[in-house]
């Protein structure tokens, strides 16, 4: 009778590891996948720097910055005015 609570005791505890291990499992392998989704990720980003066309970058980026000067100096000028300009 002992005996068999002895081992009813040892498979309970080899049951309660198993869960312990079965848990352990499930985040290394959650881990696992988001450390390769993460590989994909840098992939994509390292072939989109080395596939750019810097002059073409370059450019774009000129003609952005040409656009939100022009912009600036008209905010400038249209802040200043009132409906009293308008009226003179």
């Amino acid at each position: 009778d002992e005996g068999l609570l002895r081992l009813d005791a040892a498979l309970e505890g080899v049951l309660t590891h198993r869960a312990v291990l079965g848990g352990n499992m499930e985040r290394v392998e959650t881990e696992q996948a988001r450390i390769a989704d993460l590989g994909v990720d840098l992939a994509q980003r390292s072939s989109t720097l080395r596939d750019t066309d810097f002059a073409a970058a370059v450019s774009a980026l000129s003609i952005e910055l040409n656009a939100l000067e022009a912009a600036r100096k008209t905010f400038t000028q249209v802040q200043g005015l009132s409906l009293f300009n308008y009226l003179r």
